[in-house]
């Protein structure tokens, strides 16, 4: 089955420093003026697909930045999966340098694994960085060395 993984727009704060970014609570910062101009971009992308987000549903981690996103999109219909969530590791710095080199930490093989065992329903997803890195590199689908893909771009996945 064919699958759209997205990764969610940028959002209007850096990741570091942590303290900032934890100010915005569990959900996360927003995303940007920017990041929402290209999001609403992936409307005619996906339509090019023979995808209208008013009437496909898609799955959506449960950060605001992702569910933004889809929204700007144009997706009407969400789910929440859990699944679908940013892949937290003990070392970000070093999880971003695995993915530059083609490797993902060993926390992000694991939550790949289990979201291929529990695939949400909908064909498209939108998520995190990480979680596409890993599910490329696990289903041997990367396409070149660095996994991670741009924000607000829309890949496709393959799932047997």
């Amino acid at each position: 089955m064919k699958i759209y993984l997205v990764r969610h727009g940028q959002t209007v704060v850096k990741r570091e420093p942590k303290d900032i970014w934890d100010s915005y609570g569990p959900q996360g910062p927003p995303i940007n003026k920017e990041a929402e101009a290209k999001a609403r971009e992936l409307h005619n992308q996906f339509a090019s697909l023979g995808i209208d987000g008013a009437r496909e549903p898609a799955a959506v981690s449960e950060y605001l930045r992702v569910r933004q996103t889809a929204e700007c999109a144009g997706f009407k219909i969400l789910r929440t999966d859990r699944l679908l969530n940013e892949i937290n590791t003990n070392n970000p710095m070093l999880s971003r340098q695995l993915v530059k080199i083609g490797q993902v930490p060993p926390e992000a093989k694991a939550a790949a694994q289990q979201l291929l065992a529990n695939p949400p329903a909908e064909k498209v997803w939108f998520t995190h960085g990480l979680v596409i890195a890993a599910l490329l590199l696990e289903t041997g689908q990367n396409t070149s060395q660095n996994l991670e893909p741009g924000f607000a771009e829309i890949i496709q996945f393959d799932i047997s």
